[in-house]
């Protein structure tokens, strides 16, 4: 065996030299809003109902059972995910951006999770490169159970998800972000009130 798949990825997609492996996400969903009640109510919670300290709030697909890039097969099912993981930038466990914000879906073919960005300049900066479609989801684990496949890679049956990062380049190509939800307004008024106004016509 010529690596030791038990480390959570330092881009490995880049470099090629580091033990792990990175799970990716493409494409983004952005919504513009008005400030009418119509669009508000379309919207839902498009920034109006973001709460304190928020930059925007995302779902992603974190991993499917895709043979992926390196030839790895991550089983969903054998996925355990740290409840209280990090979102990071680009792997940098020095550089947190938000964190994980709960399961959406979790089965045999995928895992679907929720995440918030915190409301910091790496934070807005980050939204706004997810708003341009640029940036994707990986995420790092730990193996728990795992064998080498015969066409190259692993074949990981258990691991632990110890963090999700925003990343550049992907592994996994069918990891996808599935929605961005963004701070539309600034000012606490002018948050209240539309979403007074999208509570309204509900």
């Amino acid at each position: 065996m010529d690596r030791v798949p038990d480390r959570w990825c330092l881009a490995r997609k880049v470099s090629g030299s580091s033990q792990g492996v990175e799970i990716d996400a493409m494409k983004t969903n952005h919504k513009f809003i008005d400030l009418d009640q119509s669009t508000l109510k379309a919207a839902g919670t498009d920034g109006a109902s973001l709460g304190e300290g928020l930059a925007a709030e995302f779902t992603a697909t974190v991993t499917t059972r895709d043979v992926d890039r390196d030839k790895d097969i991550l089983e969903p099912s054998g996925a355990v995910l740290d409840q209280k993981m990090p979102l990071l930038w680009q792997h940098d466990a020095t550089q947190p951006i938000g964190k994980y914000a709960g399961t959406v879906e979790h089965d045999s073919e995928r895992v679907v999770a929720k995440f918030q960005v915190a409301d910091t300049p790496l934070g807005r900066d980050a939204t706004a490169l997810m708003k341009l479609g640029v940036l994707r989801v990986s995420h790092g684990f730990r193996a728990l159970d795992f064998e080498p496949r015969k066409d190259g890679g692993f074949h990981f049956k258990r691991f632990e998800i110890i963090e999700c990062s925003l990343v550049s380049i992907p592994a996994n190509e069918q990891a996808q972000i599935l929605s961005l939800t963004t701070k539309s307004f600034e000012s606490a008024p002018i948050r209240a009130w539309a979403e007074n106004i999208r509570t309204k016509a509900m």
